[in-house]
Order: C-alpha cells, then sequence, then structure tokens
C-alpha cells in the first residue's frame, strides 16, 4: 500500500460523506407526484380553516344558550338569614352576618349605598342588595333595624314597617356540571 497525502485523504472522505448524504436525502426526497397532491391539499385546507372556525362558534354558543350540555357554573348557596320582629337575632349576630355577606359599616354622618351598614346604639341601620330568591325578586331597599332586649323590635323600610326581611343568602361555592344537563339546585 501506498501513503497518501492529507489532500487525498480528505478528498476520499469528502466523497464518501457526499455519497452518504446523497444516499440519505434519496430516501426521503418524494416522487413526482407527492409534491403537487401536497399543495393541493393545503391550498384546499387554507379556506377551510374560517367555515369549520365558525361552526365550532355556532356549536359552542348553542349549547351554552341551554339547548345541549353546558360548562357555566351553577351557584350553591346557604340559606338566607330571615329577621322578624320577635326573633332571636341579636345586634352582634346581625353585624357578623353582615360582615360575611360583605357589607361595609359607614361612619355615622356618611349616606348609605347598596352592601353598606351603619351601627347606632340600638338600632342597624342597613341598606340590602337585591337578590332573586326562588318564590321572587326582594329588592334592594334602605332599612332601619330595631333591637329591644337582644330581640328584634321592628323592621322599618321607607317610612313603614315590614313583616320580614331576608338577607341574601351566603353563596357556599359553585359547581361545574359535567355530562349531564344542568340541574337547579333547590
Amino acid at each position: 500500500m501506498g501513503e497518501y497525502t492529507v489532500r487525498e485523504v480528505l478528498r476520499r472522505r469528502s466523497a464518501e460523506t457526499l455519497r452518504k448524504v446523497q444516499q440519505r436525502r434519496g430516501r426521503y426526497q418524494q416522487g413526482p407526484g407527492q409534491a403537487s397532491l401536497k399543495a393541493w391539499l393545503v391550498l384546499f385546507a387554507i379556506p377551510l380553516i374560517p367555515i369549520l372556525g365558525y361552526a365550532g362558534w355556532v356549536a359552542k354558543e348553542t349549547f351554552d344558550a341551554g339547548l345541549g350540555f353546558s360548562q357555566r357554573q351553577a351557584q350553591v348557596f346557604m340559606r338566607p338569614l330571615l329577621i322578624a320582629p320577635g326573633g332571636r337575632v341579636a345586634a352582634a349576630t346581625l353585624r357578623g352576618e353582615l360582615a360575611r355577606l360583605g357589607y361595609h359599616p359607614v361612619a355615622a354622618d356618611a349616606s348609605l349605598q347598596a352592601g353598606d351598614y351603619r351601627v347606632g346604639a340600638d338600632a342597624i341601620e342597613l341598606h340590602t342588595r337585591g337578590f332573586r330568591f326562588p318564590d321572587g325578586e326582594e329588592p334592594a331597599l334602605p332599612l332601619t333595624v330595631r333591637f329591644v332586649a337582644g330581640k328584634v323590635a321592628t323592621i322599618e323600610a321607607e317610612g313603614r314597617t315590614l313583616p320580614r326581611l331576608r338577607l341574601e343568602p351566603l353563596m357556599l361555592g359553585s359547581i361545574v356540571p359535567r355530562g349531564a344537563p344542568e340541574r337547579v339546585p333547590l
């Protein structure tokens, strides 16, 4: 065997490497008809993208409107606090319930807005938020609840005496129905 120069060795290795690369490319190269078929498929699929998007949006709106299964959350509430004259609801209990419901205490000289309350010596003034109960709507009202000997004496709203007062219930949580139609929890 003869000795090779560095140039000859590099030339041979380059030729071998080039041949191997060409063989690998040959395995993955497409036939003459495959390239045009892929181009036609891409050109056909591009106009379908907005059409399929619109169809998906319509289906989602249909199901969310209650015509099918929905992923909207159903809220679960506690029973509402019922306050009536002669009831055993103390002023401290009512203040605690108002705090849990997110009512805000205000100063004596401030005006009451919906969701505010003010504590006096023997009365609590509050402005309720409206709430829709299953048996009807409870409107938002400015109220005064007067206490005598730790019990509710009267409930006054806009110059008239009310037989009872229901505060909106405390929300316990929410559930997301999966795979079944929504139910109305009672």
